[in-house]
């Protein structure tokens, strides 16, 4: 009995040191087997300490009649060690289950009102297969009543779907034998089918709570931060993908130290790949389709708006402001905006080599060039406007025009009958589904707000659009890509889209800076190339439009 006692006052002893949550969790690893185990024990253990008592009585065989060397005595130990061992490893190994759900949710809504994020994130991802299963009801059970429910009673959508099915298939489908199941019995299953509702209600709205707040994204991204991919998959509804999404790539963007900037990085030197060594880029960049439908561009480029308006607040601690230096080989990997470049520069390349009937909203990046041109004011005694490239924001404006007229030269290495680089109209007009015209009018936007800007350097204006015009003449020496030519010129020439109308200021800087190059490509290019150009931009020859 003392040693009962003694084992039973440390338990209690340990459980009341312990902090709160862990305490809850005990509690919500302790289930009904548990308590079950623990009072049987407690009742066999009493047994045997008042064995004599009841042999006594005759409610209990004479302990002779036991087996050879085991008595009550010798026999009490080893059940209260195996009874521990039995209950440790129940509790060590315990997982969440729909019974435990409400404990569960208790438990992490405290260790999140505690701000304990370590514990929290950590019960959570132990946690999380049968977690999001319970979130879906993702059981055999409530699928038969969904699956008879959409037969007996069809929604609106049950119906789009079948139409869609049959309009896809041409032929109605074999039915299934729950398809064969009378409509009268199939109403009496429908009432007796669980739906573990109220256990699906706990967890959603543990989620809302906890698992969508932004204090909760922050420290996953710090501490788990290839979890949140896990997350974004497991998550039923693209609603809340892309809530979730939004908040976990921000938290990752606001971190310079963190897998975000890791795996751009990294990406640089495996030729656009995408091995599993880079979760992030590889779960959620290398299917162009999943990107699509998660719209991750969205909270990437809003991030980079987001920047740099804040560094338009104080031009001279404007880090981009000052001395380029060594930037492009050391900072630039953990810039946010270098990073947003990169980042596009590797999901619209996967979606033009995959197909993709969408411009992945490349349109981005005309903004953002507009910013960074908005707040170019070269500031500190290492500065030397006499570079091309005298401070970071030079280096981005052009890696960003770059990229650009990357993405149109790449669609020379996709079959020219992929829907996504057949050109429907030479005008500068939008085609969503194209790529590389897409491309091109966003490269037309971004020169327009180059030209305009009175901050920028004539040296740094002509090296920025001699890339682009270059792109003109490698466009019509292109077999393949010779019609993306006139939209160029004609791109150029309103300064993005045909809709607008051209400001002569931008037309007088962007024939200047034609007219200063013209000369080596008139040596260096064909003539008829360069004459088609000047035609394009609206160049005058002896007072008259070309």
């Amino acid at each position: 009995m003392e040693l009962l006692v003694t084992v039973a006052g440390l338990l209690v002893a340990l459980y009341a040191v312990i902090p709160r949550e862990r305490q809850m969790e005990l509690r919500f690893r302790i289930g009904l087997i548990e308590w079950s185990a623990a009072v049987a024990g407690f009742i066999s253990i009493l047994y045997l300490e008042y064995y004599a008592l009841f042999v006594a009585h005759g409610w209990a065989p004479d302990s002779a009649k036991w087996p050879h060397g085991f008595t009550p005595t010798s026999v009490k130990p080893l059940f209260i060690l195996c009874l521990a061992l039995f209950l440790g490893f129940r509790v060590r190994f315990a997982r969440l289950s729909r019974r435990r759900i409400g404990k569960f949710a208790k438990l992490c809504q405290e260790l999140n009102r505690w701000e304990s994020y370590p514990e929290l994130l950590a019960l959570f991802e132990r946690n999380s297969k049968e977690f999001f299963r319970i979130y879906r009801a993702d059981y055999r059970l409530p699928a038969l009543r969904a699956r008879l429910a959409s037969r007996v009673m069809p929604t609106f959508e049950d119906t789009i779907l079948r139409l869609d099915a049959l309009r896809t298939k041409g032929t109605q489908p074999p039915r299934a034998f729950v398809d064969r199941i009378p409509g009268r019995l199939a109403r009496q299953l429908i009432r007796l089918l669980p739906t573990y509702s109220s256990e699906q209600r706990v967890a959603t709205e543990l989620v809302e709570r906890v698992l969508m707040a932004p204090r909760f994204i922050e420290a996953l991204a710090r501490a788990r931060p290839y979890w949140g991919v896990d997350i974004i998959r497991e998550l039923p509804r693209r609603f809340d993908q892309q809530e979730f999404l939004s908040d976990y790539v921000t938290a990752l963007m606001a971190n310079p130290a963190s897998v975000f900037y890791l795996e751009i990085e990294k990406s640089q030197n495996l030729a656009y790949a995408f091995p599993e060594s880079n979760p992030f880029l590889h779960n959620l960049v290398r299917d162009a389709k999943v990107a699509q439908d998660l719209e991750i561009w969205r909270p990437v480029g809003e991030f980079a708006l987001r920047e740099l308006d804040r560094l338009a607040e104080d031009p001279a601690a404007d880090r981009y402001n000052q001395a380029a230096r060594e930037f492009e080989e050391r900072e630039a990997w953990r810039s946010p905006i270098c990073a947003t470049i990169r980042f596009f520069d590797i999901m619209v390349r996967a979606a033009l080599l995959q197909g993709i009937e969408w411009h992945m909203w490349l349109y981005y990046f005309p903004p953002i060039v507009e910013r960074m041109v908005r707040n170019y004011a070269p500031f500190g005694p290492l500065v030397d406007l006499d570079l091309t490239d005298p401070t970071p924001y030079n280096c981005l404006i052009y890696d960003a025009v770059s990229a650009i007229r990357e993405w149109v030269k790449a669609a020379e290495r996709i079959p020219v009958d992929q829907p996504n680089v057949v050109l429907q109209s030479n005008r500068a007009d939008h085609e969503n589904e194209n790529i590389p015209k897409s491309s091109i009018l966003a490269l037309g936007e971004c020169s327009r707000y180059i030209l305009l800007s009175e901050k920028l350097s004539e040296k740094f204006k002509d090296s920025v659009m001699e890339g682009t015009f270059d792109l003109y003449f490698t466009l019509r020496l292109s077999a393949k890509l010779n019609q993306y030519a006139e939209v160029l010129g004609s791109s150029l020439r309103h300064g993005g889209f045909a809709s607008r109308t051209a400001d002569p200021t931008y037309m007088a800087n962007l024939h200047s800076s034609f007219g200063r190059l013209r000369p080596e490509y008139e040596i260096t290019r064909q003539p008829q190339h360069v004459t088609d150009l000047a035609s394009l931009l609206g160049v005058r020859v002896g007072g008259v439009a070309r």
